[in-house]
């Protein structure tokens, strides 16, 4: 089991914005992790990677306990974070931007160039190595924040709303570069509101309502799931399925 979530909650103040929630992933596989706005669900990927502090519940990677880790300690275990809001280093090149996160696990200049040119080829960017990230348009940015974190070798890959934005074609390339990401290895977790994007891609979904998970199950039975419509339509749209 390579991630095991138990009974996890955070909280801000009296709000629990991730409530006692659990669940394993196996290696290998794609998790999607939807809600509505709100549900909980970036919370937990902070969670998860380190960048927020666990108010209850263990976080365990590798056959490791990381509940109390700094994101940059798991960074070095092989947990890497891409955010919905991309935030590139815009007055350096893409390359340069990719490099950073190379620098993760090694200090030599050279190899961090090769990985972080190769992270910019799986993600179709190659060509845009060059160019200072703020003249890249979004769904350039979307690619080079998914390089960033692939330049850290991670087994573990979150994915915040990467599709976000982007066009019918752009969303199409973006549903190809994940499955090859995961064919080659990498376990993803990914948070997405384009219901055909992540019906498509998952192997499993999870589903956060009001930071509880609801759900989960195979996009089959999510769609199916009574629950979950509540969720996202009310009451009215269930009766209706009914």
């Amino acid at each position: 089991m390579l991630l095991k979530i138990d009974n996890v909650t955070k909280r801000f103040g009296g709000l629990a914005a991730v409530s006692e929630v659990s669940f394993e992933l196996e290696e290998g596989i794609i998790l999607g992790l939807i809600g509505p706005n709100g549900a909980g669900k970036s919370t937990l990927f902070g969670c998860i990677n380190g960048t927020l502090p666990l108010t209850e519940g263990t976080v365990t990677f590798d056959g490791k306990v990381i509940s109390g880790n700094k994101s940059f300690q798991n960074a070095k275990l092989g947990i890497a974070r891409s955010y919905q809001i991309v935030q590139p280093f815009g007055n350096m090149t893409a390359l340069q931007n990719a490099m950073v996160g190379a620098f993760c696990k090694t200090n030599n200049y050279k190899e961090a160039e090769q990985i972080a040119l190769r992270s910019l080829e799986t993600v179709k960017l190659i060509k845009k190595k060059d160019v200072v990230a703020k003249h890249l348009n979004l769904g350039e940015r979307k690619k080079l924040e998914i390089a960033k974190a692939l330049s850290t070798q991670p087994k573990l890959l979150l994915l915040d709303e990467v599709m976000a934005g982007l066009n019918t074609t752009e969303v199409l390339e973006m549903v190809g570069i994940i499955k090859s990401l995961n064919t080659s290895g990498i376990t993803i977790i990914i948070i997405e509101h384009i219901m055909e994007a992540i019906m498509n891609i998952s192997d499993r979904i999870i589903v956060l309502s009001f930071g509880k998970k609801i759900a989960e199950g195979s996009p089959e039975e999510i769609s199916k799931d009574p629950h979950v419509i509540e969720a996202y339509f009310g009451v009215e749209e269930v009766e209706e399925h009914a």
